[in-house]
């Protein structure tokens, strides 16, 4: 009986432990997306060459024509030869990675107007 109570206790214990925070996005960013398009996200021209891929592809800071649901879509589905990370990424790691990437986006301070 001690047993059943002690075994219990422990799963009660674990199903109340919330889960670990998701990473900041510039971690994110630094750990899942640097590694091409640069920490300064202006691309990695050595990446470009070796993908054989326009050095603009993978320059992040001139996306302000692009939108926030665009950038959301292509870190989760992956566009061309950049991989897919919905498997990866939670939903909301996903959303500061799009929100971040702004920050690398001096022109994008501004949304990009829309036609009414």
């Amino acid at each position: 009986m001690t047993a059943l109570m002690t075994l219990l206790l422990a799963a009660s214990a674990a199903a109340q432990t919330p889960a670990a925070p998701s990473p900041p996005a510039p971690l994110l960013y630094v750990t899942k997306c640097a590694n091409c398009h640069g920490k300064d996200g202006k691309g990695v021209a050595k990446m470009a060459k070796m993908l054989k891929a326009e050095p603009a592809k993978l320059d992040l800071t001139d996306d302000a024509a692009t939108s926030d649901a665009d950038i959301v879509k292509m870190i989760t589905d992956g566009e061309k030869k950049m991989p897919a990370f919905k498997k990866k990424l939670k939903e909301e790691e996903i959303a500061s990675l799009a929100a971040y990437m702004r920050v690398l986006s001096p022109s994008a301070a501004v949304p990009p107007a829309t036609e009414a």
